[in-house]
């Protein structure tokens, strides 16, 4: 966006709002929170933001030193070694082309994804891909819909993508037998563990709601 940090702050602030990013592949999520009477408003700073976004260099070199301390710290954590190499063992790069941002990376390989990543190549993404024609919007509170859905097309109506929108779908590989893995995390103390079932079954199954909530209550 043309506005700095300090402003987007500022912003925020004066509209007593709260906004949080948060993406994956595929998808990018605008979390928000706000006096009803500020809807407007703080969806013309959102448009703003999304539509109109510049990715400067400054911006782009915290954001990429932030990521890179997150990984150094992941690295040492039991939990997060052990949940990724569990997901690897489901998702391995054989099921995936180079580049296939479904693939569960080692750590090591995500860090040096994120040192070879620059702006420049981000800015580019974004123009290629960056758009509003597909997406879901989850209002909760005393708003109106009917206005809302009338200014997003104001809005974001002609907030096109140059590429085609097709859904994401994750494969998994079938296993073979059971299987354990033991690794050891230098200086740490404690341990984790964590398991997985195989289920033939995807969000279309029949049954999957039941599964859902069953796993929803033991969680």
């Amino acid at each position: 966006s043309a506005l700095s940090a300090a402003q987007i702050k500022e912003r925020l602030q004066a509209l007593d709002a709260r906004l949080n990013f948060s993406s994956s592949a595929g998808f990018l999520n605008a979390n928000l929170e706000f006096p009803a009477a500020n809807t407007q408003a703080v969806l013309e700073l959102l448009a703003q933001l999304l539509v109109d976004s510049k990715f400067t260099q400054s911006a782009f070199e915290r954001n990429q030193r932030a990521m890179l301390a997150t990984v150094q710290n992941i690295k040492a954590d039991t939990t997060s070694v052990a949940s990724n190499t569990l997901d690897r063992s489901y998702r391995p790069k054989s099921l995936y082309s180079d580049g296939d941002p479904r693939e569960v990376r080692e750590f090591t390989q995500s860090e040096a994804l994120i040192r070879q990543a620059s702006a420049e190549a981000l800015r580019a993404y974004w123009q290629r891909f960056g758009a509003a024609q597909v997406g879901e919007l989850v209002l909760m509170g005393p708003v109106a819909l009917a206005p809302v859905q009338a200014q997003l097309q104001t809005l974001w109506g002609e907030w096109a993508s140059k590429e085609k929108h097709a859904p994401w779908v994750a494969e998994h590989a079938v296993p073979q037998a059971d299987k354990s893995t033991a690794i050891l995390v230098a200086d740490k103390a404690n341990a984790s563990y964590l398991g997985r079932i195989a289920v033939a079954m995807n969000e279309t199954d029949a049954d999957y709601p039941a599964l859902f909530l069953g796993v929803q209550i033991l969680s």
